[in-house]
């Protein structure tokens, strides 16, 4: 779009030119031109203005569809860095089939079936177990770990203002583009028309032996014509991809136009430089998505230096153990290892991971992040 707008921007200097030279032949404005062909009819469209195209591109642009899925999975490992640490928890259960095991330690009460067991012997077993972690000091790992999650939800969302004002850019390239080329064709057509209305004048002065005018001068306009003609395409073409770009911009992929009015200057009147330098370092999305990226990079390498260290917690677990075909034992020398039982248990303990030199390695990777953290800020 914008090479095509440099393209029709250089032509107008030229045909103008032209029509400044038509000018000084003192000719007729009332000599006739070509009738121009007459558009066909089209149907009406529903006009948007800026602001319906900006806010509808803010509800269906792709990239900002992306961008929300961003923020929504950065607020997802935020959830998981805040409940990880306390849902340390693992459990097992098991089923199956044993073998009618009667009697006491000393004496079985049916040998024989348990030499020859067969499918009328056994019934089925069940055993569930239940153990988990409640942290009590892991060495600030839970708290960087939160600190990383938030830090990077404001990275995401910052990033998805970043994408916002691109495409708010484009909508608004897209938008003023589509005026532009159509000023362009408007004043193609009017710069056409008195080219033709100098030609035929030179002509008529030519025909009655003026000698004001020559063929030459009658060459030059054509040619000026001619340049006019040859880039008369370029407004429509200009036009066409503006309006397609307007349409996947904003989501309307049929009965879409705009309001046909000329280009107007812009109300708002440019301050000094310096407010717009203070403006961007306080509110440009980039700098501020720097500056959360930095807190993250932070927050990341505490956490990483603080796996050096163990995690202290309070161990607890319970087992529930059924074996019907079994007959408990209620000596208090003989016991079933478990079976038909159930119990629970709680302690205090410490777990470690002794990778230190892998960590040391994964410490400076962050460390580096850090500091290109920084020099993005």
């Amino acid at each position: 779009m914008s090479l095509r707008r440099f393209a029709v921007l250089c032509a107008f200097p030229l045909l103008w030119v032209g029509v400044a030279r038509a000018g000084e032949f003192d000719l007729d404005d009332d000599a006739p031109s070509k009738p121009s062909a007459t558009p066909a009819p089209t149907a009406p469209h529903r006009t948007f203005t800026l602001r319906e195209c900006l806010e509808l591109a803010d509800r269906n642009h792709p990239n900002l569809w992306a961008a929300r899925a961003r923020v929504a999975l950065a607020h997802g490992q935020l959830d998981e860095a805040k409940y990880l640490p306390f849902w340390q928890w693992s459990a097992q259960a098991g089923g199956g089939i044993a073998p009618i095991i009667g009697g006491t330690v000393g004496y079985t009460s049916a040998p024989a079936t348990a030499l020859n067991p067969t499918a009328s012997t056994y019934e089925p077993f069940f055993t569930f177990s239940i153990s988990g972690t409640v942290p009590l000091y892991t060495f600030g790992k839970i708290t960087a770990a939160r600190e990383a999650g938030e830090a990077n939800v404001r990275v995401q969302e910052w990033d998805m203002e970043k994408v916002r004002d691109l495409v708010r850019m484009d909508v608004r390239r897209a938008y003023f583009g589509t005026m532009f080329a159509r000023d362009a064709r408007y004043l193609a057509k009017d710069i056409l028309g008195k080219l033709q209305t100098a030609i035929d004048g030179i002509k008529k002065k030519l025909d009655k032996r003026d000698k004001s005018v020559d063929e030459i001068d009658e060459t030059r306009l054509m040619i000026y014509r001619d340049q006019l003609l040859a880039r008369s395409g370029d407004p429509d073409k200009g036009e066409t991809y503006a309006m397609a770009a307007l349409r996947f911009f904003t989501g309307v992929a049929t009965d879409f136009d705009i309001p046909d009015k000329p280009l107007a200057r812009p109300e708002t009147v440019l301050g000094p430089l310096i407010e717009y330098l203070a403006a961007a370092r306080l509110y440009r999305p980039e700098v501020n998505e720097a500056r959360a990226g930095v807190v993250a990079r932070r927050a990341q390498l505490a956490l990483q230096r603080a796996r050096f260290f163990p995690d202290v917690g309070v161990l607890l677990s319970a087992n529930y153990n059924s074996f019907p075909s079994i007959v408990t034992q209620n000596n208090f020398w003989a016991a079933n290892s478990g079976l038909n039982s159930f119990g629970f248990g709680f302690g205090v303990g410490a777990r470690w991971s002794l990778d230190l030199l892998p960590n040391a390695a994964r410490v400076e990777q962050v460390e580096s992040q850090l500091e290109e953290a920084r020099s993005l800020e």
